[in-house]
Protein backbone atom coordinates (compact mmCIF):
# COMPACT_ATOMS: atom_id res chain seq x y z
CA UNK A 1 0.00 0.00 0.00
CA UNK A 2 1.27 3.47 -0.89
CA UNK A 3 0.84 5.41 2.36
CA UNK A 4 1.25 8.85 0.76
CA UNK A 5 -1.36 8.04 -1.90
CA UNK A 6 -3.86 6.80 0.69
CA UNK A 7 -3.38 9.88 2.89
CA UNK A 8 -3.77 12.15 -0.16
CA UNK A 9 -7.05 10.46 -1.08
CA UNK A 10 -8.41 10.59 2.46
CA UNK A 11 -7.45 14.23 3.03
CA UNK A 12 -8.86 15.22 -0.37
CA UNK A 13 -12.20 13.66 0.54
CA UNK A 14 -12.24 15.33 3.96
CA UNK A 15 -11.34 18.71 2.44
CA UNK A 16 -14.06 18.37 -0.20
CA UNK A 17 -16.65 17.78 2.53
CA UNK A 18 -15.33 20.60 4.74
CA UNK A 19 -14.38 18.22 7.53
CA UNK A 20 -11.59 19.39 9.83
CA UNK A 21 -8.91 16.83 10.65
CA UNK A 22 -5.44 16.43 12.10
CA UNK A 23 -2.81 13.76 11.61
CA UNK A 24 -1.21 12.71 14.86
CA UNK A 25 1.40 10.35 16.21
CA UNK A 26 2.64 7.67 13.81
CA UNK A 27 0.57 8.98 10.90
CA UNK A 28 2.10 12.44 11.12
CA UNK A 29 5.62 11.03 11.50
CA UNK A 30 5.19 8.68 8.55
CA UNK A 31 3.83 11.46 6.35
CA UNK A 32 6.99 13.46 7.11
CA UNK A 33 9.07 10.50 5.98
CA UNK A 34 10.43 9.54 9.39
CA UNK A 35 10.46 5.86 10.24
CA UNK A 36 9.45 4.93 13.76
CA UNK A 37 11.66 2.55 15.67
CA UNK A 38 10.07 -0.16 17.76
CA UNK A 39 10.64 0.13 21.49
CA UNK A 40 13.18 -2.36 22.72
Amino acid sequence: MDFAKVIQEVTSQLDAKGIRYALISGFAIALRGVQRSPLI
